[in-house]
Order: structure tokens, then sequence, then C-alpha cells
């Protein structure tokens, strides 16, 4: 077995049996730390007891991704306290169909019942996460689940269950040449990022400041068991995690005091003090195991490129189902080609402060990368020794020359929104940036190259009134040519762009001599 009890290996079902229609699937209520997953139809019916000893929703949930991302054949195991329920899929011959296999094993390691039927891929998981993203906004208890224990919540009623759907959606017509292992090492990595409850918090509020740290401890073993996986995928021993244990360990202790300060009732002021001051310590604690993750993460994902092929012009599929073309792979920096949309630069899958998702695809159909000025400074800025710690501007192609991410706001030569790109992935190009203030990606770039900023000739608003000064357009003019000198001069890559009048630029220095004079 692997992170949560998947195992990537052909099926051996152990009876014959004859394959039943699709059947239904349905949840019952929590009642005293039990829950049942009923699957039935056809006169069939089997029914797994889920315990909360064992936690059974994350592993049920990532069984799903990995049906999703094509990691075929693939099974979970259900433990029932001395019996287990084995969930199987594997690939029909047709690729968008699976062969589902659900069986029960007694005590003794026998086949005692079992389903077996055919449904297309995406069917199947949209059914999944139908039933589990309904169960949990409506009939589950969590108290009932925890046997009346509200220390821990359940993680899995936090979990994307929809989004292995999606994932199918986006992967439906596309395969891919990666080794296995390789593969399921970054599917792993994959799951650990999408356990990261900052990705969850939108539903979290400031009242639940103690309770999200308990799920930040839960989700920090699960990602602390997909990231050990992914060192067992690449046969390579788990870097040291003793660090990362303490601080866990240290997390638990804490949540465990403030739950019993609770149960005292009315605390003194003594025991108030000393509860702020645990609030504090937990504080420090989740982040200090959070810290330790993220390292643990960048070093799984350092080993982890190392092994991959990723040279220029493998191909990956984004959040959007968008087909890109890596252009560029140094380390765990990659640059990447989306096309007429633009180019990212990568640090081991985070773009900004932003994660990404990437998955491997083979050559897409009708791939475009367009042939166009923007398109070609944008590639140089973005691979040259001199310019590739710079953030590329999207609307006109140019750097932005602070190194810190923090202190880019909008591109001092056209003005486009440059920290919107940060955070979130390249905007579709014909999508309003922001509505009724800003035009698409696309007009932008149309208005750039026919009048030198984003924005439209007519436009009089703020976004143009420092933009649109005399002094300031021709200083931008100034820059451009600048930028435009080095970019066609064959020994770029051994000379530093030049800085200093873009720096004007970004201090406001209007008023200097040198200024006026620039035409």
């Amino acid at each position: 077995m692997n992170a949560f009890d998947l195992k990537f290996a052909a099926l051996n079902t152990g009876l014959d049996r004859a394959e039943v229609p699709p059947p239904e699937i349905s949840v019952s209520k929590p009642e005293a730390g039990w829950i049942r997953l009923r699957v039935h139809g056809d006169g069939a019916v089997l029914v797994a007891r889920m315990s909360y000893l064992y936690p059974p929703f994350v592993p049920l949930w990532a069984w799903a991704a990995a049906i999703a991302h094509r990691l075929l054949p693939v099974s979970v195991r259900i433990d029932e306290e001395g019996c287990h329920t084995e969930l199987s899929a594997e690939q029909e011959e047709d690729a968008d169909c699976l062969r589902i296999t659900v069986r029960q094993i007694d005590a003794h390691g026998q086949e005692w019942n079992g389903l077996t039927w055919r449904e297309a891929r995406q069917g199947w998981l949209i059914r999944i996460g139908d039933t589990f993203s309904h169960y949990f906004q409506g009939t589950f208890e969590q108290r009932e689940w925890r046997l009346g224990l509200g220390l821990w919540p359940e993680p899995g009623q936090y979990l994307p269950w929809r989004w292995p759907a999606a994932v199918t959606e986006r992967l439906a017509s596309n395969e891919n040449d990666w080794p296995s292992t390789e593969l399921r090492a970054w599917f792993f990595v994959t799951l650990a990022r999408q356990l990261d409850p900052f990705v969850l918090r939108a539903a979290w509020g400031p009242d639940h400041e103690e309770e999200f740290a308990r799920l930040q401890y839960l989700l920090a073993l699960l990602r602390r068991e997909a990231l050990t996986s992914a060192w067992a995928e690449m046969d390579r021993p788990t870097p040291q995690l003793s660090h990362l244990d303490r601080r866990i360990q240290d997390a638990q202790d804490l949540l465990e005091e403030l739950e019993m300060l609770r149960e005292t009732g009315t605390p003194t002021r003594l025991e108030l003090t000393d509860r702020l001051w645990r609030n504090r310590a937990l504080r420090s604690a989740a982040w200090g195991f959070e810290e330790e993750l993220h390292a643990l993460e960048r070093e799984t994902i350092t080993e982890l490129f190392i092994r991959l092929p990723l040279a220029p012009g493998r191909c990956l599929i984004d959040e959007k189902g968008r087909p890109g073309r890596v252009a560029f792979s140094e380390g765990y920096r990659l640059v990447i080609d989306w096309g007429e949309t633009g180019l990212t630069t990568e640090y081991g899958l985070h773009c900004g402060f932003r994660s990404t998702w990437r998955w491997p695809i083979a050559e897409p159909r009708n791939f475009v990368s367009p042939d166009t000025p923007i398109f070609r400074r944008w590639r140089i800025f973005s691979t040259s020794p001199q310019t590739m710690r710079f953030h590329v501007c999207p609307c006109c192609g140019y750097p932005h020359l602070d190194d810190e991410p923090m202190e880019i706001q909008d591109c001092l030569l056209c003005g486009w929104p440059l920290y919107f790109t940060l955070h979130d992935p390249l905007p579709d190009l014909d999508q309003p940036i922001s509505p009724g203030d800003l035009p698409s990606l696309r007009e932008s770039r149309r208005h750039f190259e026919t009048h030198g900023d984003a924005f439209a000739p007519d436009d009089d608003s703020e976004n143009t009134e420092w933009l649109r000064r005399k002094e300031v357009a021709a200083l931008r003019k100034h820059v451009i040519a600048q930028f435009d000198s080095w970019l066609a001069d064959p020994l770029r890559d051994d000379h530093p762009l030049i800085q200093e009048d873009w720096r004007r630029l970004e201090g406001g220095e209007w008023e200097s001599d040198d200024q006026k004079n620039v035409t």
C-alpha cells in the first residue's frame, strides 16, 4: 500500500461474477463513530462500514483523484476494524471508460462479496463528487462521527470533492508518456498541494482560528504522507523529518491543553491568560510546521524535477485546461509558453505567491505559439540570465525591474495591472480584467501596439492621467527604446539591462533637466 491506502496494480478479484449495471451509491448518517457506504443496484447490495478510527474520506478522495489523473489500475482499502472493503478502477479499451470493482474481504483474507460494473470515467467521478459534497453539506454530523469529541474536525468535509471530475474533463483527450514512477510522484505532490489548508481557507471565518488550527494539524499529517510517498515512488529515502514531526507534536499538545481548559467551565483570569498564551503558541506552532512542510515540499520538487522529462518542448496542461509547452528549463525553474495567452515563469510549481496545477500531456493538437514582437521579447526577457528574475508584463512584454513581487503594482511602461498575474493564472484574452474599468488583455495589447499604453485612446480616467503626462510619456518611450536596443544586441546575455531611466519612472523624478531633454 502507498499513501492513503492506495495501490497501483491490477486487482486479483478472486471470484468470478457477472457484471451489473452502474449501481447507486449512498452514505448513511454517522452513528456512534460509524458510517455505512451502500453500493446497490439490480438486486445486488454491498455495504461498507466506515470507522472514524481509520479515516476513510481522504483515501476515497485520493482514489478518485488518481482515477481522474489516469493512474490506472488503482485501488483503495477501507478498513472496517478486522475486515476491509476494496474499491478498484481499471482502464477499459475505451479510454474514457472504467471497469470498477468493489469487494469485501473477511478477517481471514477471503473475499465474500463483491460487485463489478463498467462506467464512464467522468460520470463515475461526478457521482462520487456530488454524493460526498451533498453529504457533508447536509446529513453529516461531526460530533456523532467523532463519538462526541469535538477536538478534531473531519478533513474530508473540507476537501474539493468535485475537483477529480473537473480534472477528468480537462484530461479527457490527452495522454502522457512520462515514466509511471515519476508520474505517480508528481501526483502525490499535486495531492499535497490540494491538501494545503490555505487553499481551503475561503470557507473559514475569523472566529474559527482554533478549529482551523486543528484542521491545519490534520492536513499536515496527510501532506506529510503524500510527500513521503512521492519519495517512495522515486525510490529515494525520505529527508530527515524529525523537526517537522516535533513541530506537529507541539501543535497537538497545545490543542489538547486548550480543550482541557475549555472543559473546566468558566475560566479564571489566570486561566484566560494561560489560554491566550496557548493560542499564541498554537499559531506559532502551526506556522512552524507549515514552514517545515514547505521546506519538505521544495526538497521533494527539486528532487523530482531532476528526474522529470521537462526539457524544452515537453507539454503540460493548466488549471483551466489550457495546453502549454516548456520553453525553458533550469533546475526547478520553468518558463512555460501558453500559446497566445503568454508565458509564465514558475519555480517548483509556484508562480509568484500562487501554487499552480500542472499535469503532463502529449503534444496538444492545434497548439500555436505566436511569433509577434511581444512574444519574442517576452521569451528573451524570461530566459536571459540578465533579466530572468524579473516579472514580464503580459500586455507590453517588457519587464518590471523590481525583484520583490510585493512592490509590483502597475506596469510602468504600459499601465497594465501587472500585480494581477502575481496571484492568479494568466487571464483569458477576452476576459475583462475589472469590469467597467479595464479592457481585456487582447484589447490592452492592441492599444499598446497602436499608441503606447494599455488603454483606449479616449480614456481620460485616472488610469491614464499619469501615463500620458508629456514628460512621463517621453520617458516611457525612451526606456522602451533602451530595452529594444538591448534586445537587438547579439551579446545581450553578457550585458546588463540599462535600468537608470526605468528607475526614474519608478521614483517619479519628472522635473530633472536630463528628463526634460528626453525625446
